[in-house]
């Protein structure tokens, strides 16, 4: 006895079609799918590569910066060695080496850094009463055919003036704080500062002036 196959052939075409759709819907859902997946992870990527070269980007003009304030300062120390061995010569008041060891105490580690360094001094004459101390003065003896039994003295005010840069308001503070306090400096003043923008950040850039205390001369 044979059985009887009921179902149409063009309904068993249509199912066979209609499950090979839904497989090939479902194979290109699953192809879209892991097309996006893959072009997020693509753009993940590229985005931290951006990231990345953009950073390094930033090392290098850093890198610039610092290599060119690395030659200003080489150029600055250069001047400072040679105004040292002028100075030397020129000696009175306040020793230079004291005066550059005192300076380098009150930077200590902040980032303040020079651009230019004056020295300017100033005389008058004073009355030398006897027995005063003549650390920072020219004695100037009277002839000995002058009737006058008291002494001239020329003190000497010596005033430096600095123009720098410092990282931050913090630094030049601690900078100005510390110079004032050293026993070679009678006075310190700031005279301006303004703030300096560069590609790699910003610095403030300063003048300052102080009377070194001639009483702390060797």
């Amino acid at each position: 006895m044979h059985e009887l196959d009921l179902i149409p052939p063009d309904y068993r075409a249509g199912l066979r079609l209609k499950r090979r759709l839904v497989y090939g819907l479902a194979a290109a859902v699953i192809s879209v799918l892991l097309l996006l997946l893959a072009a997020l992870l693509l753009s993940r990527h590229n985005d931290h590569l951006e990231h990345r070269i953009f950073t390094l980007q930033q090392q290098h003009n850093d890198l610039r910066y610092r290599q060119n304030q690395l030659q200003e300062l080489n150029k600055t120390r250069a001047a400072l060695h040679r105004e040292l061995r002028f100075l030397e010569g020129l000696r009175s008041g306040v020793a230079v080496a004291e005066l550059l060891d005192a300076v380098d105490k009150a930077l200590g580690d902040h980032p303040v850094w020079f651009q230019d360094w004056n020295f300017r001094r100033a005389s008058s004459l004073v009355d030398k009463p006897p027995g005063t101390s003549t650390q920072g003065y020219f004695i100037l003896v009277r002839p000995e055919d002058s009737p006058a039994t008291r002494q001239e003295a020329l003190k000497l005010d010596i005033h430096m003036t600095v123009h720098g840069q410092a990282a931050d308001h913090v630094a030049l503070s601690h900078f100005l704080r510390q110079l004032s306090g050293q026993p070679q400096i009678a006075d310190v003043r700031l005279s301006r500062t303004s703030l300096r923008r560069y590609t790699s950040g910003e610095v403030l850039d300063f003048e300052l002036t102080a009377r070194l205390n001639p009483d702390e001369a060797p």
